[in-house]
């Protein structure tokens, strides 16, 4: 080569650190979750993170475009490579960064829930806080005639001369 004109940068969504490079081995790709439309960028850095509730399985991506929205029921942080199922006890919309809480006396045993209408209303004699899969059973010696109830102390010891 006869002058720095001749050297190649890395093509976007690429990266090195390398000097002296004879070829085009030496760019690194981007991560999935990330992207770049940097040519000649020298350190992942030059990489930015798909927004929390989007995600892209695609490394070298040159484009925040190849991110992808999380379907309901699922969920992403920055720079994922994919999205996660909510837990049993939470659900989301689509694009969700988090995934949302079943309301205390309620339950929901789904896991990747889309909607708050998949939390069921916890049935008489038993409760649950927030978050719950399963409702909890009153304790031994206490009834609850209520749905929907969200602590312990809402079931009623049974009355004198009778036990459950």
């Amino acid at each position: 080569a006869t002058s720095e004109a001749t050297c190649s940068n890395c093509g976007a969504g690429k990266y090195s650190g390398a000097t002296g490079a004879t070829s085009d081995a030496t760019c690194s790709d981007c991560d999935a979750g990330k992207y770049s439309g940097a040519t000649g960028a020298t350190s992942e850095a030059t990489c930015s993170e798909c927004i929390a509730g989007k995600h892209s399985g695609i490394s070298g991506a040159i484009s925040a475009f190849i991110c992808s929205e999380c379907d309901a029921g699922k969920y992403s942080g920055a720079a994922a490579a994919a999205c996660s199922d909510c837990i049993a006890g939470k659900y989301s919309g689509a694009a969700a960064f988090a995934c949302s809480d079943c309301g205390a006396g309620k339950y929901s045993e789904a896991t990747g829930a889309t909607s708050e209408a998949t939390c069921q209303d916890c049935g008489a004699g038993k409760y649950s806080g927030a978050t719950a899969a399963t409702c909890t059973n009153c304790a031994a010696g206490k009834y609850s005639s209520s749905i929907g109830k969200t602590i312990a102390t809402a079931c009623t010891p049974c009355p004198t001369r009778t036990f459950s």
